[in-house]
């Protein structure tokens, strides 16, 4: 059989501060999310010129802070995503009407 060993709990891992690049890639993606939600918001109450250019700076704004850093990925690509599509969807309602 085999003989049970104690296991050792492994060192906690210090926490590293983020650098200003990886501090201001964050900053940035949150930006970015909050003018791509902002974008998708005013789709419902503002003009769709308006909704296109938030939408527009969004996805600007999600492509800096990819190339700043890799520390606000997720939220950046989302940004990026969400605000193709809302410009998407502005050009799609100007050519119904």
């Amino acid at each position: 059989m085999k003989e049970k060993t104690e296991k050792q709990p492994k060192p906690k891992k210090e926490k590293q501060e983020r650098t200003p690049r990886e501090a201001t890639a964050l900053m940035l993606g949150l930006v970015a999310l909050g003018l791509a939600v902002v974008g998708v918001a005013s789709l419902l109450w503002l003009s769709t010129l308006v909704a296109a250019i938030l939408g527009g700076i969004a996805v600007l704004t999600g492509f800096a802070s990819l190339m700043v850093g890799k520390s606000g990925t997720l939220p950046a690509i989302v940004a990026a995503v969400a605000g193709f599509l809302t410009v998407l969807s502005a050009i799609i309602s100007m050519k119904m009407q």
